[in-house]
């Protein structure tokens, strides 16, 4: 099956090619269960995946009543291994810290 070949090269590959919109489709039509965001990253078009992903996201969003809603602060702690800035600091800019 073709989609194992792209499984495993993942992080280095890399096809040149003028447009790469053809082969995207041609891959597409033999691997249908992929994602057209998976295909770009896995030929190397890092930019044109995430592009795709964003279409994607943006889509579904449109399609239906899923919503994103903020972590609670004590769950984003743990998960980031940092304090999270309070939310009214959070449109402040950073503090410097000494130096230039």
């Amino acid at each position: 099956e073709a989609s194992i070949v792209f499984s495993f090269t993942r992080s280095a590959f890399h096809v040149e090619v003028t447009g790469p919109r053809g082969i995207i489709e041609f891959l597409k039509s033999i691997m249908p269960g992929k994602r057209i965001a998976e295909l770009y990253v896995a030929l190397g078009y890092h930019k044109h995946g995430k592009a795709e992903l964003y279409r994607d996201l943006m889509g579904h969003l449109d399609r239906s009543s899923d919503r994103f809603e903020a972590a609670p602060q004590d769950y984003a702690q743990k998960t980031a291994g940092h304090a999270v800035r309070p939310a009214e600091a959070a449109n402040e800019p950073p503090r410097r810290r000494g130096g230039c």
